[in-house]
């Protein structure tokens, strides 16, 4: 995992992947994934919350002044033997928990524009986010993608867990009982955002 900032990573014991405090500004996460046992389909991050972030209220995002996050931009790219990045087309994505209408990962990856008082994908302060993204269900999973997460100022995530899952239609684990689903192709506007049914743990990536 690279930072375009110098910020420095550890891993935790559960396979997280905490930032060191304090957060440059700006910031901006570049992780890869591998699958050795066939094409990724889907990608779940994890925000999640740590007492090395800044109290009181530990993460999940590195601002000092509320713990918050904002991912501002969302990019996801297959990549080939020799290096080159293919863009990947991200159709739809979840959230939990919800924050409010048509603000969402999905505006991340769209670069949609947005009040700035509004993140485009973030958590509360003292609360875990998590996010899955869906990719084109025709196209032929890479088993390798990068991904890269940029930030708005400091607010960049404190601990983050992520996972790849070949499974085209992965969902979140069946404890998430409020998933939201935003959908759209990026040049077509918006649509009503639906409450998505939450499947069991073995169908999460």
């Amino acid at each position: 995992m690279e930072s375009s900032g110098g910020s420095t990573f550890t891993r935790r014991d559960d396979g997280a992947i905490l930032a060191s405090m304090p957060a440059p500004q700006p910031d901006a996460y570049t992780f890869r994934l591998k699958s050795p046992a066939g094409g990724i389909r889907a990608l779940r991050l994890d925000a999640l919350l740590d007492p090395s972030l800044a109290q009181p209220h530990i993460g999940p995002g590195r601002d000092f002044n509320n713990g918050l996050f904002d991912v501002t931009g969302l990019d996801v790219a297959a990549t080939a033997a020799d290096g080159a990045e293919t863009p990947v087309e991200v159709v739809a994505a979840y959230s939990h928990p919800w924050r409010r209408p048509g603000v969402g990962p999905i505006d991340a990856v769209r670069r949609t524009p947005i009040p700035m008082s509004y993140p485009h994908w973030g958590g509360d302060q003292g609360t875990p986010n998590v996010a899955v993204l869906h990719f084109r269900d025709d196209d032929v999973g890479p088993e390798e993608i990068v991904v890269k997460a940029e930030f708005n100022g400091g607010k960049s995530i404190g601990c983050l867990r992520f996972y790849g899952s070949a499974d085209p239609a992965a969902r979140l684990p069946e404890s998430v009982v409020t998933l939201v689903r935003e959908s759209a192709p990026a040049d077509a506007p918006p649509r009503p955002i639906v409450v998505g049914k939450p499947i069991d743990q073995a169908g999460a990536p």
